[in-house]
């Protein structure tokens, strides 16, 4: 979809202003992406000194690196983020990204801020994987930000603005969002019927909501993409909360029961920012990448092997089998990287994630992810699509895989 495409970066259209106390785990987040200049969003407090948030929020998308830590701003318990005498002002510690964000198609869209004193409002509860068929299409859900209420402006609202929205079957979202909407990893939804409301530029990373048996609200999904001018016939995106869970709880179990003193000179020291899943928790401790051949195989049962060059700061080559469907049937296969070409992988010492797209010389294109652990592992996703003569569309789906050296 050319003309609606994913909008990184989405006040409420069509909204109403928030009650005080009904939605006071929602903050207001800002991160520094230059000397003058700031970008807006939304998040939500999870537990008392974390922060869940939209990945897209926090990352450069130039170098595709999170932004320092120093730079980033957590209003919290203020409707409207100008109000003088209430609420805190909050600095971040850290940042963690999902290790599997993607910021070519914005699928993984989640990360944590670890806070630099605890926020004193109540935590949001996060649907579970074994809640999530509560996240049912027809579901009718809420989602709040401070964003832009009309498609044309990038003005935020002063205030915060809540509205009602549906969700929608999977197989509309595909059809109406397009090959970047993954159901695995995302939910949609629209204003169906009065086509009233939608996310706009400044709502990313703030938090679906919906009630569980007992009234209570849960978060399902964080505010991602939609369209560029925020039309509310046009669904949005979020970001399954319910699929990144595990990665969610790794990252707040590993959060500092007690923040760290940090004073305005030591700041610029002591601030970490983690790219990835292997730094987690304050420790400033980093992943050790070694230079070697990992081997594993994928969950199509294909072996492959990813070679790490450079001191462990590049991955230098990737072979692997896949198996892609082409409309009614399938097609078996193996990528192999060009000999002597340097694949744009840059493995980030603070995390060890990469992430790559490219395209090789039959027309397919292919996606490379991962992110190494402690104990020498490798872990991640491929995809590999291409369009047959005809336009018959083939796609191995997202496929994940592990090795070791």
């Amino acid at each position: 979809m050319a003309s609606n495409g994913p909008k990184a970066g989405v006040s409420v259209v069509g909204g109403t202003q928030a009650q005080p106390g009904v939605l006071s785990s929602i903050v207001f987040v800002t991160s520094q992406t230059s000397a003058d200049s700031a970008m807006a969003c939304g998040g939500t407090v999870i537990a008392p000194t974390v922060v869940l948030t939209a990945a897209h929020c926090v990352v450069d998308a130039r170098t595709g690196s999170p932004r320092p830590a120093r730079g980033i701003a957590v209003t919290s318990g203020r409707l409207v983020t100008a109000q003088a005498g209430s609420g805190q002002d909050l600095g971040a510690t850290r940042v963690l990204v999902d290790p599997l964000f993607d910021p070519a198609t914005i699928r993984n869209d989640a990360a944590l801020i670890f806070l630099t004193a605890p926020a004193a409002v109540a935590p949001m509860p996060l649907l579970s994987a074994g809640e999530a068929a509560l996240a049912a299409p027809g579901t009718r859900v809420a989602f709040a930000g401070w964003g832009a209420t009309i498609g044309s402006s990038d003005q935020p609202s002063p205030q915060l603005l809540s509205t009602t929205t549906t969700l929608l079957e999977d197989t509309a979202c595909g059809r109406l969002l397009g090959d970047d909407f993954d159901p695995a990893v995302t939910l949609c939804a629209v204003d169906a019927g009065s086509f009233a409301s939608s996310t706009c530029h400044g709502d990313s990373g703030g938090p679906l909501l919906l009630r569980r048996a007992d009234g209570s609200w849960v978060q399902a999904g964080i505010t991602s993409w939609g369209s560029l001018g925020c039309d509310p016939r046009v669904p949005q995106a979020f970001t399954r909360v319910s699929a990144v869970g595990g990665w969610i709880a790794e990252g707040v179990a590993a959060a500092p029961a007690i923040p760290p003193t940090v004073s305005s000179a030591a700041t610029p020291a002591r601030d970490t920012v983690v790219a990835g899943g292997g730094a987690v928790g304050g420790r400033g401790s980093s992943v050790a990448i070694a230079a070697a051949r990992y081997r594993g195989s994928t969950r199509q049962h294909r072996a492959i092997a990813l070679r790490v060059a450079a001191g462990g700061r590049r991955v230098a080559a990737v072979e692997f089998g896949y198996r892609a469907r082409c409309g009614r049937s399938w097609r078996a296969g193996t990528f192999r990287s060009a000999a002597g070409t340097r694949l744009p992988i840059a493995t980030r010492s603070s995390g060890g994630a990469f992430t790559t797209l490219r395209a090789d010389g039959h027309g397919r294109q292919v996606r490379v992810r991962g992110a190494f652990t402690r104990r020498g592992r490798l872990s991640g996703t491929v995809r590999v699509n291409w369009r047959e003569r005809g336009g018959v569309r083939c796609d191995s789906g997202v496929v994940k895989y592990s090795a070791r050296r």
